[in-house]
Parts: structure tokens; sequence; C-alpha cells
């Protein structure tokens, strides 16, 4: 990958793979979460399980290349979340995770807050 392409990326961390096993997971507490992925030409699907359940697949597959792309959460309780980013195909095609950001309630972070 071109060296240059990474300033693209958010704050150049992207990380991509071809394997159809590959997964990415997190876990965290908040009420939402944006996860930033690639676009591209040799990039597939990437399937979005939260809490052990399938809750959607991207399709990253664009003619051109698209820098942060964006997916979103919302409405979640502010109970501890697993969520894993997984391959989910074609054969061949890359999935990327370039960043994910996690939104936490005002009240959440000050009860987090040290008195």
């Amino acid at each position: 990958m071109d060296r240059t392409a990474h300033c693209r990326s958010y704050m150049g961390t992207i990380r991509y793979s071809n394997d159809p096993a590959a997964t990415a997971s997190f876990t965290f507490n908040g009420s939402a979460f944006v996860f930033t992925y690639l676009k591209n030409s040799v990039r597939g699907n990437i399937e979005v399980w939260l809490d052990g359940a399938r809750v959607d697949t991207l399709n990253a597959y664009d003619p051109a290349m698209l820098w942060q792309s964006t997916y979103s959460s919302s409405g979640l309780s502010t109970d501890p979340h697993t969520v894993v980013f997984k391959h989910g195909g074609p054969s061949g095609t890359y999935i990327d995770v370039d960043a994910i950001r996690i939104i936490v309630p005002d009240l959440l972070l000050r009860a987090m807050s040290p008195a």
C-alpha cells in the first residue's frame, strides 16, 4: 500500500486483512459507537456483531476509494457491550478497521469521574 495513502485514514491507523476468518473486536461501556472503514473496489462485506448477534452487514465495495466511511450504532444501554467485525466475503476481498469511537453519555462520564 502506498504510504501516503495512510494520511487519508484516521490518524494513519488503518488495518486490513483478506483472511476469510479475520475478526476485530472490542468491549465498551457506552450508548453508541462509530466505526470508520475504507470502501474500495477490492473490499468485501463486513459483518457487525453486537453482544453475540449479527446486527448488520456493511458492503465495503465501491469502484472509487472512499476514505473514512462510517457505520454508527445508537440507542444502546450503557451496560458493557462487545462488538465483533467479521470478514463477510466474498473470498479474496479485504476488510478494514480504520477507527472506532465510543459515544458515552454525560451522565456515565460523571459517574466514572473521580470525586
